[in-house]
């Protein structure tokens, strides 16, 4: 969850540059919830690490990592346009798709 929270919903700065609006307190700012969560299936895989202590490692920055570019490019393979800035914001998508049709249009 913290993964698709930056992929596509937390957004510290939305009208950056500019920071004379951000979220003043943890309520202002948007993170996913358990009403968020999709259907996930697990699986453990054992694989234990040459590094950590009885070759534990770390699990949960690992899996943050993933969601950012698995949206982007399943977006990309829908309507083929890239967003090249997290969060991933249906806004971002629409104005890709405007520029995609401006381009196509100067063709």
């Amino acid at each position: 969850m913290m993964g698709l929270g930056a992929a596509i919903m937390e957004n510290l700065h939305p009208y950056h540059p500019s920071l004379d609006w951000q979220p003043q307190t943890i309520g202002d700012y948007v993170i996913p919830t358990a009403v968020d969560l999709p259907h996930m299936e697990t699986e453990i895989l054992e694989c234990p690490s040459t590094e950590g202590p009885y070759g534990a490692k770390g699990i949960g920055e690992m899996t943050a990592n993933t969601p950012g570019p698995a949206i982007v490019n399943a977006i990309h393979n829908a309507v083929g346009v890239w967003i090249n800035a997290l969060p991933v914001t249906p806004e971002k998508v629409l104005r890709a798709l405007d520029e995609k049709a401006l381009g196509e249009k100067a063709h």
